[in-house]
């Protein structure tokens, strides 16, 4: 249940809720004295719920303020028997010096309820003058809509809680925003975003959440991500990690500084809810893999050595994603490039095979490093399946 604030008048017209000698003058009927025929006064007993003896203000606009809701009731106001006017709390500082004051009870409303009241003539106009329901910001009128996501304290009564105050419905749109819209606009964003970060608990799986959802597992946070794979957020960081260890790596620790350096732009976007922590910085390292493979087949010899080496020119690809690198040049243009030989053994009596053994020389050339040696390998296949390096650029 929710209850509104409203300050009202009685109708210049004089329209009669029922007349007596006497009022209840209680939350349900309160006395206008007015004058009758010939001088005489008489009393007229209005009750809270007539929906036309009482107006918004004091130049007979609109109706009963409680009008359509599911409850009326006097906080005060009329006239005692000699006709003047009774003070009730919070008259002059609440409610404008009205000739009464009224709570309205609302029992429930809908999500499309509310929006459908934004900048309506009724529940967008007629209220009270207060603080939020949490005493907190500028006194001021605050209409029904108001009170409705903020609630309101004043000297007569307070609704301490709000539509916005619930953090369910921090997404969820009321008119002219969503309620994160408003307290950003109504409190402050570093309120809004400390809501946003208590809704991402219950709602991992919004795109909102991406970058809270990763930033929660800090310096851990692709394990933290293996872990919870079905987070916003988590399976894009898990893709990108596994072509790492599809090459050969099986730790992450201190390599990666931050999610930026395996996604990204993963905590841009409109609407992204950021840590408390901030936006994590632009990635500060270069990654970039070696993968390569190499077979010799069918090779005679007592020694091979087999040199690898990566060409990778971060400068000449700064415009390139990370882990991204540009070609190694061709052989003919790399003065460091090591030929790969292999000779066959050789006895006293085989010089006659002098030419079969130059004909089986074989010139392999590899630029990569560091070297592999593999020793006394005669008539066999070898084949070194992957090589892989990670490089990474602080920057």
């Amino acid at each position: 249940m929710t209850d509104l604030y409203a300050q009202t008048w009685f109708d210049h017209a004089g329209t009669r809720s029922h007349k007596g000698k006497g009022c209840a003058n209680n939350t349900d009927e309160i006395s206008r004295r007015r004058h009758g025929k010939k001088g005489k006064r008489r009393h007229d007993c209005v009750l809270a719920t007539h929906n036309t003896a009482l107006r918004f203000d004091a130049a007979d606009n609109g109706h009963n303020p409680c009008m359509n809701l599911n409850s009326s009731k006097y906080i005060g106001g009329g006239r005692d028997g000699r006709g003047n006017q009774k003070d009730f709390p919070g008259r002059a500082s609440n409610f404008g010096n009205a000739e009464a004051a009224l709570k309205c009870r609302l029992n429930n409303y809908s999500d499309a309820s509310l929006r459908s009241w934004y900048q309506t003539g009724h529940i967008d106009k007629t209220g009270a003058t207060g603080t939020r329901g949490d005493g907190g910001g500028v006194k001021k009128f605050r209409t029904f809509y108001e009170q409705l996501l903020f609630g309101i304290k004043t000297d007569a009564g307070t609704q301490s809680l709000g539509y916005c105050s619930k953090t369910a419905n921090l997404m969820k749109e009321v008119g002219g925003g969503t309620c994160y819209d408003k307290i950003n606009s109504a409190i402050n964003q570093a309120d809004a975003d400390t809501r946003a970060r208590e809704w991402c608990k219950t709602n991992r799986s919004s795109d909102k959440c991406k970058c809270v959802n990763v930033q929660d597992g800090g310096t851990n946070f692709i394990n933290h991500c293996k872990t919870n794979p079905t987070w916003a957020g988590c399976p894009e960081i898990v893709s990108a990690f596994k072509t790492f260890e599809d090459a050969g790596l099986t730790s992450a620790s201190g390599l990666f500084g931050n999610s930026d350096c395996l996604v990204p732009g993963l905590c841009d976007g409109s609407g992204v809810v950021m840590p408390s922590s901030g936006k994590p910085n632009a990635c500060a390292n270069k990654l970039a893999i070696c993968d390569q493979k190499v077979a010799a087949d069918n090779i005679q010899a007592q020694n091979l050595l087999i040199e690898q080496g990566c060409e990778i020119n971060f400068e000449a690809e700064s415009g390139a994603a990370d882990g991204q690198t540009a070609s190694p040049p061709p052989p003919s243009s790399d003065p460091s490039s090591t030929p790969l030989k292999s000779s066959s053994s050789k006895n006293d009596d085989d010089d006659d095979d002098d030419d079969d053994d130059d004909e089986d020389e074989k010139e392999l050339k590899i630029y990569e490093k560091p070297a592999f040696q593999i020793g006394t390998v005669a008539s066999s296949v070898v084949s070194i399946s992957s090589c892989c390096m990670l490089i990474i650029l602080a920057m």
